[in-house]
C-alpha cells in the first residue's frame, strides 16, 4: 500500500491497492485515436513540397531518400497520418507538431501517387483520400 504524505494512514487505489486515478487532463493529452473518416484529427496542415525537406531532415536517416508506402497495408489515408504521429521518428523525445506530421502524410502519399504535388492536407482533405486497396479490406457487395 501507499502512504500518502502527510497522512497517518495508507491510501489504497483500485481492487489492488496498488496505482493513482488517471489524470484526465495527461489523458486527453494523448487521446490520440483518429477514425477513418477523419474525426479525431487535429488542426494543422501540411504540403508534399514541406514534407519533403521534413523527411529529408527527420525521416530519412532510417527509411533512406525514398519513402516507400505499401498501398496493401493501408485501407484509410487517416491511418497513414495516425502512424506517422504515434510512432515517428522512434527516437522522438515528444510528438512532431501536427503540421509536421500532415507534411510528411502529405510528402508519403504524393511520394506514392496518391496526392498530387500541390495538394494540401489537413483534418477535411485527408480522409478524402482514396486509398488504391481500400477495396480489398473490406467486402462492398
Amino acid at each position: 500500500m501507499l502512504l500518502a504524505i502527510g497522512c497517518a494512514r495508507p491510501v489504497a487505489h483500485g481492487p489492488y491497492g496498488i496505482g493513482t486515478p488517471a489524470d484526465p487532463r495527461a489523458v486527453a493529452a494523448i487521446d490520440l485515436a483518429v477514425s477513418p473518416n477523419g474525426s479525431g484529427l487535429p488542426n494543422g496542415s501540411g504540403t508534399p513540397q514541406r514534407g519533403a525537406a521534413l523527411f529529408a531532415n527527420t525521416c530519412a536517416r532510417c527509411h533512406g531518400a525514398a519513402v516507400k508506402l505499401d498501398p496493401d497495408r493501408w485501407p484509410f489515408a487517416t491511418t497513414v497520418f495516425d502512424y506517422i504521429r504515434r510512432a515517428m521518428p522512434p527516437d522522438r523525445t515528444g510528438p512532431l507538431p501536427e503540421s509536421d506530421v500532415y507534411a510528411i502524410t502529405a510528402f508519403t502519399l504524393y511520394a506514392n501517387g496518391m496526392v498530387g504535388p500541390n495538394d494540401i492536407m489537413d483534418r477535411l482533405t485527408l480522409p478524402r483520400v482514396t486509398m488504391p486497396n481500400v477495396k480489398e479490406f473490406f467486402d462492398n457487395r
